[in-house]
């Protein structure tokens, strides 16, 4: 290891006190190792057998990386070329340590109730569907008892949250649904989840992976967004087609705890309002979104 970081120090002209940290390479899935500055952007990577210089998969294997303008161009490169299936893990292990307890923003300790407040989270914030379900469920505490509801009263709890009218109408249809069909249980397949009134894959999705564990791609505005920019998928707005993008790219176990952080990451750095923070994005360096919207703020 010494001997490495040695020779590397000598060819690119760092420090061994610019290397804050040395990680496994979690990229190439084999013995290298990937070397980060404080901007945590990986400066190249080198093969503990031979312990020669090598900038990635995507690179050549110049020794010459003296300068930074070199090291850019080979960046952008690297990234611009990446597989999306590479660049996908590289994604899922930066988002795990970025936000390692991230789960779902809505409130509910019910499967019944996790599907009714995310029908009322469509065009509305998770923060204020978890103040008005405590309402809606006080008065109401089970399936049965919102199925004997009129959707009036219903919609005079939930208005709050937008679209009150059709919402309040698919939740009494759906909790009706349940109690006749289903005994009153959340049913745990995705077909029968797409039956229910107001149950799209969206949702099923996320009762699917938050209820009961099972692989599930939860495609909301934030998953559809970041994976544009980052380049999951290419310019792809329409939810199921980014869904089945994501299938093919995202092991099944790690789907729905990806997209919850996706949420996270969406609001906290990858906003959607203002101009993404790029600059203290963990994401940064394989981000093909990254170069044009850092261009823009420095304009």
């Amino acid at each position: 290891m010494a001997k490495i970081i040695y020779r590397l120090n000598k060819a690119i002209g760092f420090s061994v006190s610019d290397l804050n940290s040395t990680e496994s390479c979690s990229l190439f899935y084999c013995d290298e190792l990937l070397l980060f500055t404080d901007s945590r952007m990986p400066l190249y990577s080198c093969c503990e057998m031979c312990a020669t210089y090598r900038g990635g998969s995507h690179l050549t294997s110049d020794i010459n990386l003296h300068s930074e303008e070199r090291y850019n161009l080979r960046l952008i490169k690297w990234r611009n070329t990446m597989r999306k299936k590479e660049r996908a893990a590289i994604v899922i292990e930066r988002l795990k340590k970025e936000y390692p307890g991230a789960d779902c923003t809505l409130d509910y300790n019910e499967a019944w109730k996790l599907l009714v407040s995310v029908r009322l989270a469509a065009q509305c914030t998770d923060e204020r569907v978890n103040i008005i379900v405590k309402d809606l469920f006080a008065k109401y505490p089970g399936v049965n008892e919102l199925a004997e509801a009129e959707p009036e009263d219903i919609e005079a709890i939930v208005r709050p949250c937008g679209l009150g009218k059709s919402k309040a109408r698919d939740i009494s249809k759906c909790m009706r649904m349940l109690r006749d069909e289903f005994g009153s249980k959340v049913p745990d397949n995705f077909e029968d989840l797409l039956k229910l009134p107001g149950v799209g894959r969206k949702s099923a999705n996320l009762i699917m992976g938050d209820v009961f564990g099972k692989p599930a791609i939860v495609t909301d505005t934030h998953c559809i967004r970041l994976c544009n920019r980052i380049g999951l998928v290419d310019n792809e707005k329409n939810p199921k087609k980014v869904e089945m993008a994501l299938w093919k790219i995202i092991p099944p176990e790690e789907g729905s705890d990806f997209c919850h952080r996706l949420v996270y990451h969406g609001r906290e750095v990858c906003t959607a309002r203002t101009t993404p923070y790029c600059e203290k994005c963990c994401l940064a360096d394989v981000c093909k979104s990254y170069a044009s919207y850092m261009k823009e703020k420095n304009q």
